[in-house]
C-alpha cells in the first residue's frame, strides 16, 4: 500500500482537477464557477469527451436558468461573439473551428473546464494540446467526480474511503496529485486493455464497445 501511495505520489497533475465525491456536487461546482467568472468578465468554454455527458451538461445549465450555446460540428464560431458562456464535444474541434477560436480568443480572459476524462489518456492529451493552441493564456481544470466512468472501473470505494479520512465533505471539491496520477494510471491500464478507440455515445458504452 505504502509504495502504492509513493508511486502515485510521484509526479504533479498535468493540469488541475477538481474532484467531487458524487457527479451532482460536481455540476453544482461547474455552476459556481461559471457564475463567478462570469462575475470576473470572463468567457467560459466548457468541453466533454462524451455526447451523453455533453446532454447531462446542457440539462444542468438549463435548470440553472443559464443562457449557453451548443456547437456543433460544422458550426461557425462567430456566434460565441453574442455569448458569454459555451458547450463543446472534443470532436467537434476541427481545424478551422481551432483557428476561428484563437482569432475570437486571441488575449482575452477565458475559462476552459474539461467536464470529465476519456478512458485513453492519449485523448485527454489532444484536447489539451488544443486548448492550448486555442487559449494559451488560460489554463484549463478538469472538473471530476468519482461517480464518474473512468474512476468507476478502480477502487471507486476505496478512494471514497480515503477522501473521507482526510476530511472531504461530499459537496467540497478536493484537489491532489493523488487523484490526478491513479486516474493517469488507469488509463495507462485501460489503454493496454482496449481492443479499439471508436467512438461511442458515452464513457460507458465506450466500455462495452472497447474493451
Amino acid at each position: 500500500m505504502f509504495s502504492l501511495l509513493k508511486k502515485l505520489f510521484s509526479s504533479p497533475p498535468i493540469i488541475p482537477e477538481k474532484v467531487w465525491a458524487m457527479k451532482a456536487y460536481k455540476y453544482q461546482g461547474l455552476y459556481q464557477d461559471i457564475l463567478q467568472a462570469h462575475k470576473n468578465g470572463e468567457k467560459v468554454l466548457i468541453f466533454t469527451q462524451f455526447e451523453k455527458t455533453l446532454e447531462e451538461v446542457c440539462f444542468v445549465l438549463e435548470q440553472k436558468k443559464l443562457n449557453f450555446y451548443r456547437f456543433s460540428k460544422g458550426e461557425e464560431v462567430a456566434i460565441l461573439n453574442f455569448n458569454q458562456l459555451a458547450i463543446f464535444q472534443a470532436n467537434a474541434l476541427q481545424k478551422n473551428t481551432v483557428k476561428d477560436l484563437q482569432k475570437l480568443l486571441h488575449q482575452a480572459p477565458v475559462q476552459l473546464f474539461i467536464i470529465e476524462h476519456h478512458p485513453l489518456r492519449t485523448n485527454d492529451e489532444e484536447l489539451i494540446a488544443t486548448l492550448r493552441e486555442i487559449a494559451p493564456q488560460s489554463q484549463p481544470v478538469f472538473y471530476t467526480s468519482l461517480e464518474d466512468a473512468v474512476l468507476a472501473q478502480f477502487a471507486t470505494d476505496n478512494l471514497k474511503q480515503l477522501l473521507h479520512k482526510l476530511g472531504m465533505k461530499p459537496e467540497e471539491s478536493f484537489q491532489h496529485k493523488l487523484i490526478s496520477n491513479a486516474i493517469i494510471k488507469a488509463q495507462e491500464k485501460l489503454a493496454s486493455e482496449a481492443k479499439g478507440n471508436r467512438l461511442t455515445y458515452s464513457a460507458e458504452e465506450w466500455f462495452n464497445v472497447n474493451l
